[in-house]
């Protein structure tokens, strides 16, 4: 497994997570702070690697303002591309006002660089696969249906979509241009994501208080917090914080605040249990495969 290692300084972040940042909480949640500690490792793609596929297997509860809850909602999902032309595609985090190295702001949208020699607009192109299959799910066996183009997508799927054991993707590739190559990998279930705090429509408001997150801690590799404003169309201005699953975090006030989320405003929290790694399949080809676990709820300001 690739990783790169977070203590030092912000790498670019992708389009769904920072590929690097620091995190962390001080304990488990029962008496201290919550507050800053050393990163854990975030797996990446190394620059060399072109040929990129991602797998990522979701359980997602969401709750609205006034606590009801839909879902669960069990998703598989896998895209390749490939990124030969591409330098990046991404935004670069900012250091938010409370200096914590959890998090950081994340505003604007993802922009496309191309590599030395390619002219813009460039942009990864979608590879084709002959199959993909999903073993040690509930239910057995899934093979995902193509959607369009190098993406394929199973969301109908048992609850829990997770089993007590390993979950294991195949992939039937093709050679020649235009395809990705056959892989196999292997990933771990998460702990279904109990959330403690904030409690799910909760009418009270935080105003002036740090946004205090608790949850039972688990067997994540890391867990992801993002905070934005609820119903912001058309917005992508957000927090995001990598941080251990110990079982808390705080976000401060003056975070919120500096992210336009003032008192009387509504923030969508986002928590995501996230166990994964890239697979080196050769030296200019990878995958990455994720096992996630995801809350996602309201919090008054």
């Amino acid at each position: 497994m690739t990783t790169s290692s977070c203590s030092s300084s912000p790498l670019r972040v992708g389009l769904v997570l920072v590929a690097c940042l620091a995190a962390g909480c001080t304990d488990d949640g029962a008496t201290g702070s919550c507050l800053n500690e050393d990163s854990p490792d975030v797996p990446g793609f190394d620059d060399a690697v072109v040929l990129r596929a991602r797998v990522t297997l979701a359980s997602r509860l969401v709750f609205d303002g006034g606590g009801a809850r839909t879902g669960p909602t069990n998703t598989i999902s896998a895209s390749f591309t490939d990124h030969t032309t591409v330098a990046g595609d991404y935004r670069q985090p900012s250091s938010l006002p409370g200096g914590t190295p959890a998090c950081y702001a994340l505003t604007g949208t993802p922009t496309t660089t191309c590599k030395p020699g390619f002219t813009e607009p460039c942009k990864a192109d979608p590879l084709d696969v002959a199959k993909v299959t999903v073993d040690g799910v509930l239910g057995g066996s899934r093979d995902l249906t193509k959607t369009s183009t190098g993406k394929y997508t199973d969301d109908n799927l048992a609850d829990p979509i997770y089993t007590s054991g390993d979950i294991k993707v195949r992939v039937e590739g093709q050679t020649g241009k235009g395809f990705f190559p056959s892989f196999e990998q292997t990933v771990k279930a998460p702990d279904p994501l109990l959330l403690v705090e904030p409690k799910a429509g909760d009418p009270s408001r935080l105003g002036m208080k740090d946004l205090k997150i608790t949850w039972k801690k688990g067997n994540g590799d890391f867990v992801v917090i993002e905070a934005s404003l609820a119903g912001a169309t058309g917005r992508t201005d957000k927090i995001q914080c990598v941080v251990l699953d110990d079982g808390c975090h705080t976000i401060y006030h003056n975070d919120l605040e500096f992210m336009d989320m003032v008192d009387g405003t509504q923030v969508k929290l986002l928590i995501v249990r996230k166990i994964g790694g890239v697979k080196k399949i050769d030296a200019t080809t990878a995958a990455e495969l994720d096992s996630t676990s995801i809350v996602e709820m309201v919090v008054n300001k």
